[in-house]
């Protein structure tokens, strides 16, 4: 199994941002080979983007053949996983995402799961329908994710929205909490309890890295 993120640089995201996403998902999922999709040099595996596609966009290069074989799971780099999220694991179907979370009719892409045997197909899509890089890349991905499967449907209680469900005072049960677009975590008051949490992550991977 593998747990991939996409990191461009030029934008808000930092090498921080995944350093402190891999921690989190060395704690709450089984054990996972982690990578993150980049034109920096990490201190973790990566795998070089190819295409200078601008900020969310290069997220498409998931689906290039051949690099993410076998089960994948993607997160955003605004995720916090906050408990046991293992389940994602399980999933065994084709390519799911996740419901919109104020327009659930549509498709949103923070977290994704798919079968490395279905990427050429999803790549091929992808050239014949080329990016128009404006807008929303889930929006773009919309006819693509009109089939496949939910993930809140598989496993409801999981994945919830910090704005959507008013999070601010906390998780309320869900164990991955995606924070699509503002605030991000860097927003939040030092004493709210996410930031909190994703910052905790800095002194475990920092002394994982030191050992």
């Amino acid at each position: 199994m593998t747990v991939a993120c996409v990191l461009k640089s030029g934008g808000v995201f930092t090498p921080e941002w995944v350093y402190r996403l891999q921690t989190q998902c060395s704690r709450y999922l089984p054990a996972h080979n982690f990578v993150c999709l980049t034109d920096l040099e990490l201190d973790c595996e990566t795998i070089p983007l190819e295409n200078d596609w601008p900020g969310f966009w290069s997220k498409l290069e998931l689906w290039r053949p051949d690099i993410l074989t076998g089960r994948n799971v993607f997160f955003d780099l605004d995720t916090l996983i906050v408990r046991d999220a293992s389940c994602l694991f399980d999933y065994n179907g084709n390519l799911a995402g996740i419901d919109d979370f104020f327009h659930p009719s549509l498709t949103a892409t923070g977290v994704l799961a798919w079968d490395g045997s279905t990427t050429r197909n999803i790549w091929a899509w992808i050239q014949n329908n080329p990016p128009p890089f404006e807008g929303r890349s889930d929006r773009y991905l919309d006819p693509l994710f009109s089939t496949a499967d939910r993930l809140q449907v598989y496993y409801p209680g999981l994945i919830g929205s910090y704005k959507a469900h008013h999070l601010a005072d906390g998780a309320r049960g869900y164990s991955v909490v995606c924070f699509h677009g503002k605030p991000r975590l860097s927003d939040l008051p030092p004493n709210n309890w996410a930031r909190q949490h994703w910052e905790a992550q800095d002194g475990i991977w920092q002394n994982a890295r030191a050992a």
